[in-house]
């Protein structure tokens, strides 16, 4: 009798999910939990447009939101709001890799974070350790490579103010500056390996108002082109990416018929040479897509490639790639 009313149960509540995944207005299940067709923005949309669904419940006067992948369930991320329209972050916030490994936790409070956040690597590796007051970077702050080496050091007061260390990989000081209410301000110094100026940047308020470079004896101001920053671009530009996919990419024959759409988010270097390495799949709507988006980006030219602190740099870089059957609803080119 108690197999049967189990069996029973089961068989609902799979009518009662597809139900929910079948409308594109929340319906109800289990009393409080609804599910929601949700666009690549987070916001809910028609299931043609969609690639998560939201799934969402009261708890303790909050609202638990949690984005899942819309064809094969992958959990992406957990978030409590206080607001239906998730607008307003109160408490838990976690992400996760494909892998289904947390990549970011901390919590917020009123939209702003409050408290430790830590980052992990696809591989479990620690990425970094944040420690926030009212959206405030406070106390040590670290950033580190995938291998464990320290790359980013902050130490600042309640207040926000305190100073900003980053290193080559000999464990050397790169750049040194203050920090004002967590934003860059006043006079930062680059330096090379060698410990002479490099550069010079002066900020106020997070903006760069000025910046000259050093010669090699660093001392004299270098009358050569001086860059602060400059992003890895593709050969051409956009419209030069946008042919570079029309003449690439091939739709996976699985996911047409499956009528699966959705971005690809692919995380890469561009090398000083300009090759592309490291190849990420950070967010995927199928496993079919994923693939299609490495073998495209491996078949990828050389890119002009960035420069930091007036030298060529290895850089990452965050790209979309639209899988739709019909025009894409996000642009294609996306740089981070």
């Amino acid at each position: 009798m108690k197999t049967s009313s189990s069996f029973f149960l089961f068989i609902l509540f799979l009518l009662l999910h597809n139900l929910c995944l079948a409308q594109s207005k929340p319906v109800k299940r289990d009393r409080d939990t609804a599910f929601y067709y949700v666009n690549f923005d987070n916001e809910v949309a028609k299931r043609r447009s969609a690639i998560y669904i939201r799934k969402m419940w009261p708890q303790n006067g909050r609202f638990v939101s949690q984005l899942l992948n819309i064809y094969n369930f992958r959990l992406i991320e957990t978030s409590e709001y206080s607001d239906l329209e998730n607008k307003v972050r109160n408490g838990v916030y976690l992400r996760y890799h494909l892998n289904g490994m947390p990549s970011d936790s901390g919590s917020y409070l009123n939209n702003k974070k409050e408290g430790t956040f830590i980052g992990w690597y696809e591989s479990g590796n620690e990425h970094y350790i944040k420690h926030f007051k009212n959206d405030l970077p406070v106390d040590t702050g670290m950033v580190f490579t995938d291998k464990g080496q320290l790359s980013q050091l902050t130490i600042t007061n309640e207040a926000g103010n305190g100073l900003f260390q980053d290193y080559y990989e000999s464990g050397k000081v790169r750049c040194i500056g203050k920090l004002q209410e967590g934003k860059r301000n006043g006079m930062w110094v680059v330096k090379r390996e060698d410990g002479t100026k490099k550069m010079q940047l002066d900020y106020l308020g997070d903006s760069l108002v000025s910046f000259f470079c050093f010669g090699f004896d660093g001392k004299t101001t270098q009358k050569e082109p001086c860059v602060v920053e400059q992003l890895a671009v593709f050969p051409g530009g956009t419209n030069a990416w946008v042919n570079f996919l029309s003449e690439n990419l091939n739709y996976p024959e699985i996911a047409l018929k499956n009528d699966i759409q959705g971005i690809v988010r692919v995380q890469f270097y561009v090398n000083t040479d300009g090759s592309v390495s490291d190849l990420l799949v950070l967010d995927s709507p199928h496993a079919s897509l994923s693939l299609e988006a490495l073998r495209i980006m491996s078949k990828s030219p050389r890119w002009n490639p960035g420069i930091l602190f007036n030298e060529t740099a290895r850089t990452r870089h965050i790209q979309n790639i639209s899988f739709f059957t019909e025009e894409a609803k996000s642009p294609d080119y996306m740089q981070e």
